[in-house]
């Protein structure tokens, strides 16, 4: 008589705890390193500010110093009214690829069809690391069920931010130049100075699909090791033409801050794209806004 082989035993309860501590022990270890670098990045770049503010007012009267600050805060009223809606929300999405819950069929559908979308889903958990490892080519649309297709659901998504801010900093920069004082205006530099720093918010606009990335994947190292970057490129900058102007006996007004700020925003854009177009091949996304396919139809996002 033929004995029946037995039964496989299925794993034991405690190896998949396991693996969920491993896996939340690792999330709360980059979360915290993140923090760390962030802190570290406003540190410095508070120093450095400081430090330049001191250095600027040996070249530069009071005065100059206060319209530099209307400057700043025309150009954190584009950029805050713009982008910050877009990154809170994609800082608090929980993503799911698939809004049916596991184990409950969908209209016209049985148990067994539900049965194999588990079976589905298990395959799929076996592929993820080779998902992030290879790099698929680029299609008309990415599959929403996807890393990839997460991924370019965020970087869709952060062309809001650049489609809202280039128009409020044009319009924002004519209100401004209109509203402002006739004693403002006579400053040498002052009109060039307000289109330079447009210029600047949209080209910190362009850096949002890579900052969304850097985001979405934690690469909080790389974002440190960017904004540093850029926020010393900004102070050399500033104080370099400064400096020369005093030197060579013109007065230069609040170009010197324009500039600083276009070199900022140009080190960011720069920076990003090159730190993170690796990331782009590798994910098989792109930086450009593509269609994205489900099975919900063309161009549904992967959550809800």
């Amino acid at each position: 008589m033929a004995t029946k082989p037995p039964a496989k035993q299925p794993p034991p309860a405690s190896d998949e705890k396991k693996s969920d501590e491993i896996l939340e022990s690792t999330l709360l270890s980059t979360s915290a390193q993140g923090a760390t670098f962030l802190i570290l990045l406003q540190i410095l770049s508070r120093l450095l500010t400081f430090g330049v503010n001191q250095l600027l007012l040996r070249y530069l009267s009071p005065e100059l110093l206060g319209i530099s600050t209307q400057l700043e805060l025309y150009l954190i009223s584009v950029l805050y009214f713009s982008r910050e809606s877009i990154r809170v929300a994609l800082q608090r999405q929980t993503w799911e690829h698939n809004t049916v819950k596991k184990g409950e069929p969908t209209k016209g559908e049985d148990a067994s069809s539900s049965s194999g979308r588990r079976d589905d889903g298990k395959k799929k958990k076996k592929k993820a690391a080779a998902m992030t490892r290879e790099a698929p080519p680029l299609k008309e649309s990415i599959d929403a069920d996807t890393q990839a297709g997460e991924l370019q659901t965020v970087v869709n998504l952060s062309y809001i931010s650049i489609s809202l801010g280039v128009p409020l900093a044009f319009i924002l920069g004519k209100l401004y130049l209109r509203s402002t004082t006739p004693q403002i205006q006579q400053t040498p530099y002052f009109s060039e100075s307000v289109d330079l720093y447009g210029v600047a918010a949209a080209f910190e606009l362009l850096t949002e699909p890579a900052f969304v990335v850097v985001q979405h994947k934690m690469l909080y190292k790389t974002r440190a090791m960017v904004e540093s970057a850029a926020t010393l490129v900004r102070c050399v900058v500033t104080c370099g033409i400064a400096v020369l102007a005093a030197a060579a006996g013109d007065d230069a007004g609040v170009l010197p801050f324009a500039v600083g700020q276009w070199a900022y925003s140009s080190t960011l854009f720069f920076m990003y794209y090159w730190r993170v177009w690796r990331v782009a091949g590798e994910g098989g996304f792109s930086f450009v806004a593509m269609k994205i396919a489900s099975k919900y139809g063309e161009s549904s996002p992967p959550f809800r």
